[in-house]
């Protein structure tokens, strides 16, 4: 009955009928703002309030390249320790070759006699070490150090009896190098010491008189 016959080449126009509902709405949507407490129930999560999402600020950021970096050579690093090692080394062969720079004590002995024996020698190979010797500060000898022991008796005075070595030199080898005795007149040992010297230092014995 709705059919249209081949035979009629007129189109059939059919209008448009606006309906109530289209009537009412608009063709531009209408969003409105959240609202906060709408903006806090989307942050949430079983309770938790979630942070905000921010983007990340990379203006004032520089990029990150292993190209264009210095880094330190372990070889240098390696030698650099080496010649310090060696430095130490040879500076500690130094003041053992030279003697102690500081004047030794060698201790002081409390004695009841009045006359000692003072004997000294090189106790390594002699090279020619020579010493000056001060009692109570005045010079009383200048002495090279032999293989043998050789020395001097000493009349003590009451009370202290200050005996100095003092090197004039380090010999062939260096330091200065000695072995000292103190005998009483029965040729037992009140004092021995040693003493490792480099030059212009003094070696400092005392003798207390009772």
């Amino acid at each position: 009955m709705a059919q249209v016959t081949d035979s009629n080449s007129q189109s059939t126009s059919i209008p448009a009928v606006e309906t109530e509902d289209e009537q009412n709405n608009s063709s531009v949507l209408d969003i409105q703002p959240l609202s906060q407490e709408e903006k806090n129930q989307n942050n949430k999560l079983n309770g938790m309030t979630l942070p905000e999402s921010r983007q990340l600020n990379t203006q004032n950021q520089e990029e990150f390249s292993m190209f264009g970096e210095e880094f330190g050579n372990p070889g240098e690093l390696y030698q650099n320790k080496v010649k310090k090692h060696n430095k130490q080394f040879e500076e500690e062969g130094e003041r053992r070759n030279n003697g102690n720079t500081t004047n030794q004590y060698l201790g002081d002995y409390r004695v009841k006699v009045g006359k000692v024996n003072v004997i000294y020698r090189d106790f390594a190979d002699p090279d020619g070490d020579r010493v000056k010797i001060f009692v109570n500060d005045e010079e009383v000898k200048m002495a090279v150090l032999r293989r043998n022991f050789d020395g001097f008796k000493l009349n003590l005075e009451k009370g202290f009896n200050k005996i100095d070595f003092q090197a004039l030199n380090q010999g062939r080898y260096g330091p200065n190098t000695a072995e000292l005795q103190i005998l009483d007149e029965h040729g037992n040992i009140i004092a021995a010491s040693q003493w490792n010297l480099a030059t212009g230092v003094k070696a400092t014995l005392i003798l207390v008189k009772e």
